[in-house]
């Protein structure tokens, strides 16, 4: 597929740009081109060099790939942004081998974390560690008494949370997904349906300031990959937030309202 590039066009709107490379335009009609030209924020010009130079003045910027290949920018239907910003700011536990692995990153985290502040995990699979189990409620404690701490699985069903933790996001031991022992204890694992609420509070800790430099950093990480435009699906006020800050982030932006299923019995009433 060639070399994705990424091109930050910041140009005034009488401004033309002329790249040239190994176009693909995803135009059945006509897959590949020589250059293509750009005024102002649209393509205005494909074809062949020969084709778009026509009409080229003085001010025209020339960007020559040398037959580096040039796509059109990604779209990317279906994303989360500030839950994935979450996880680019988390431990990535994706590559443990051990549950005393989790705990040692848990612990060095910590350390440079401030006191009460939360230290996440995110990626980790139970079934790709040696113990092939969660880590549980007390020896994440161990690992820290400071701070809650919550890891989240790599499929987004299930959490980890110590004691602290278990506090913060407001859970008690009766709630339809809370995971207890022989002695109707908690674990320390959380599955649906209650872990969708504990996703949702995580994206929603911290204020809006910080959610907007969350939004820029995941929205940097999309360029470098070619995404160009995000349909994120957030709740109302994430929503809300993300279309009164459209224009100060560098990617397109398509917001999706995130709807939690009602269940039946509240259907019923």
């Amino acid at each position: 597929m060639g070399e994705i590039i990424e091109l930050e066009l910041k140009v005034a709107m009488a401004l033309d740009i002329i790249i040239k490379g190994n176009v693909i335009t995803v135009d059945n009609q006509k897959p590949r081109a020589e250059a293509f030209r750009i005024k102002g924020d649209k393509i205005v010009s494909v074809g062949s060099i020969k084709e778009v130079e026509q009409g080229a003045g003085k001010a025209t910027e020339v960007l020559d790939f040398a037959g580096k290949t040039v796509l059109p920018g990604f779209v990317d239907t279906h994303t989360h942004m500030l839950a994935t910003s979450r996880n680019m700011l988390g431990i990535d536990l994706s590559s443990v081998n051990s549950v005393q692995e989790v705990l040692i990153k848990i612990n060095q985290r910590a350390k440079t974390t401030p006191s009460g502040k939360l230290v996440f995990g995110c990626e980790f699979n139970r079934l790709m560690v040696s113990e092939k189990r969660f880590p549980y409620l007390n020896e994440l404690d161990a690992a820290s008494l400071a701070h809650p701490t919550a890891i989240q699985h790599f499929d987004t069903h299930f959490f980890m949370l110590n004691s602290l933790a278990f506090k913060l996001f407001g859970l008690n031991k009766e709630m339809d997904g809370v995971i207890k022992d022989v002695n109707g204890n908690p674990t320390g694992v959380i599955e649906d349906p209650i872990s969708t609420d504990i996703w949702n509070k995580l994206v929603n800790i911290g204020d809006d300031n910080e959610k907007l430099e969350a939004l820029q950093a995941v929205s940097q990480a999309f360029l470098k990959v070619g995404i160009t435009t995000a349909h994120t699906k957030e709740n109302l006020q994430d929503v809300i937030l993300i279309m009164k800050n459209l224009e100060s982030v560098p990617v397109r932006i398509k917001p999706m309202l995130f709807f939690y299923p009602l269940k039946a019995e509240k259907l019923m009433k």
